[in-house]
């Protein structure tokens, strides 16, 4: 312990080597942990994203049968003036389901979603039946852009009004297009009903 002029006790502070490592170290736990949460604020958005698409998927869809009734051949393209869209867009690409790659919308219609993300499927897709297994699929890519392959969703709608992902398509599902068997690999890794 050292004393001043004054007899008073001096303080010693942190050396500037002290502070450098410090420095170094927060800089580390920044390298690792920032990337991580903005990863996960991505992910609960992306996850928001398609679960009020599924919502707005589900609400056309009772609206449609309030109104005109469903029927065996009803298509997405039936349901779309009953879901709030920005805009249609032949021109884009975007992120398929995880298995197929990427999209062009070429012939087919993409929705521009207020959320910044994209609807797409093919319009002339229908039930294809009256069971409730009967269903056709809807595609959407929560950022519109193709980024990441594989990182779209694919919800499928049933005749009975039921939404589900790949995932959940229970056995004996089927398309105006036959059995549903072909189908994506999985849901994205950012997305859980939870």
């Amino acid at each position: 312990m050292s004393c001043d002029f004054f007899g008073q006790r001096s303080s010693r502070g942190f050396t500037l080597a002290e502070l450098l490592i410090s420095l170094a170290i927060l800089g580390v736990i920044a390298t690792f942990t920032i990337p991580k949460i903005l990863s996960t604020q991505q992910n609960q958005k992306y996850n928001a994203g398609a679960k009020e698409v599924a919502a707005t998927i589900t609400g056309a869809y009772q609206q449609l049968q309030l109104i005109d009734g469903v029927n065996a051949n009803t298509r997405f393209g039936d349901l779309v003036p009953f879901i709030n869209y920005m805009g249609r867009d032949t021109t884009l690409s975007v992120n398929a389901p995880p298995g197929y790659g990427n999209y062009s919308c070429g012939s087919n219609f993409c929705y521009k979603l207020a959320s910044g993300g994209v609807l797409w499927t093919n319009n002339n897709t229908s039930f294809g039946g009256t069971t409730p297994l009967s269903s056709f699929y809807i595609n959407y890519d929560p950022d519109a852009s193709v980024d990441i392959p594989g990182s779209g969703i694919q919800f499928w709608l049933f005749y009975s009004g039921k939404i589900t992902t790949v995932e959940d398509i229970p056995v004996g599902a089927s398309s105006s297009w036959g059995s549903v068997a072909a189908v994506p690999n999985g849901d994205p890794s950012w997305f859980s009903w939870n």
